[in-house]
């Protein structure tokens, strides 16, 4: 997709904010994508700018959002996939921290960072349940049951960037869903999700603050569970 003059003018504005400090380019970013309209090529833009420069710059021992993909793959299911650090999570870290380095559990998530990957893997699957209780997908007053299918933990090479595991899970769209929003435990801190249907190359991102839920993502025939009728014919 072509984002002409505006992702342009985007652009423009990435480049020349980077001489300011990371958390200020990407709550100014942020800010400003939020208020775009929803779709347009310019908030889609600036989200990913966002993202990339966060992920680039940002260093081990900065908060940032989850990455959190709703996928919605057809026939009653749909697959969440949320991308975190989740050392930190583990720690206990809070929010009120924007450096990890200045919370009192910093000891505890500096010990997990520099544990081996044959280490750390046992202990952040002990810890997934917990985390699961922080991640809800609400259909209209229905919460998903989200069943945990896989969890990657790549290995450290770089030290001073954080580790970014990835968890996936699984669940089953409610018969006759007519939208699904997303919310994310507020001491987890922010959540970027992007809601998709499989085979649409459209996504629907927002960037929520700690606490906030995401508006609604409407659903149709083509993410919903088949009646027997339909599966018969």
């Amino acid at each position: 997709t072509v984002c002409g003059a505006s992702g342009l003018k985007g652009w423009a504005s990435i480049q020349k904010s980077c001489a300011e400090s990371v958390p200020a380019i990407v709550n100014k970013m942020a800010a400003d994508a939020v208020d775009t309209i929803e779709g347009n090529c310019m908030f889609r833009f600036t989200l990913l700018g966002c993202l990339l420069l966060w992920g680039v710059l940002a260093g081990a021992h900065q908060q940032r959002p989850a990455i959190v993909d709703v996928t919605f793959l057809g026939n009653g299911t749909v697959e969440l996939q949320v991308q975190t650090n989740l050392e930190s999570r583990m720690a206990g870290i809070g929010i009120q921290h924007a450096d990890t380095d200045d919370s009192p559990q910093a000891d505890a998530y500096n010990s997990l960072r520099a544990m081996p990957l044959e280490m750390l893997l046992p202990k952040a699957q002990a810890f997934e349940p917990i985390f699961r209780q922080g991640l809800k997908l609400d259909f209209q007053g229905e919460t998903a049951e989200l069943r945990f299918v896989g969890l990657d933990i790549p290995e450290v090479e770089d030290a001073r960037l954080a580790r970014l595991a990835t968890l996936n899970y699984r669940a089953a769209v409610p018969a006759g869903a007519k939208g699904v929003v997303w919310a994310y435990k507020p001491e987890f801190g922010d959540s970027v999700v992007r809601f998709s249907i499989a085979g649409d190359p459209n996504k629907v991102s927002h960037w929520l603050k700690a606490g906030s839920e995401s508006p609604p993502f409407a659903l149709d025939q083509r993410v919903l569970p088949k009646s027997s009728g339909e599966v018969a014919v």
